[in-house]
């Protein structure tokens, strides 16, 4: 039983780990918006452009990105072919989204590895941006990151759907069926 329960609490922290990056995501949307806009207003109106204006919202929406990727595999909404996926038996379904779970953590795996060396190298070499002169360790370390988040919720997606192959609930399940008993 407490292996179970260590379980759920490692589940539940990589869905709330996923959930975390991808509303950090959102919050730094509203940055990308606003110093895009800010760029525009000076370069068109001001006749003043900005340096920074292009680099900084292209680093952000480069978190964006790498900070959703996780939370878009535990929605399921990364492209597939469902018009052929749709149509096959459930338990075929499952057993698709366990190999496809298995590739994407095989390329998170290699994806955040190359990052890692990536970033590791602008560190060592104290490499900063032209136009902004932020360290690009601080830019480029966010895709190992995102790249291991997706590695975690592919794990456990893997889990959920090897759960829901042997007839077990899942975590979700489980809490909904909690929440109609107390109804």
């Amino acid at each position: 039983m407490r292996i179970r329960r260590l379980n759920n609490f490692i589940v539940k922290a990589i869905d709330l780990l996923s959930q975390s990056g991808a509303m950090l995501g959102g919050f730094f949307l509203v940055f990308v918006i606003f110093f895009i806009l800010y760029g525009v207003l000076l370069r068109y109106v001001f006749r003043s452009p900005t340096a920074w204006s292009i680099d900084l919202p292209s680093y952000l929406f480069l978190a964006i990105v790498a900070l959703a990727l996780a939370y878009v595999h535990r929605l399921r909404g990364h492209i597939g072919v469902e018009i052929v996926v749709m149509r096959l038996p459930q338990r075929a379904q499952r057993i698709l989204s366990i190999v496809g779970s298995i590739v994407l953590l095989t390329f998170a795996v290699f994806a955040a590895w190359a990052g890692w060396l990536k970033a590791w190298d602008h560190l060592q070499h104290g490499e900063l941006s032209i136009a902004t002169g932020i360290p690009l360790f601080a830019v480029q370390v966010i895709l190992p990151i995102g790249f291991f988040l997706l590695f975690l919720q592919a794990l456990v997606e893997i889990g959920r759907d090897i759960a829901e192959l042997k007839g077990k609930r899942t975590i979700d399940e489980e809490k909904e069926a909690a929440l109609s008993e107390r109804s």
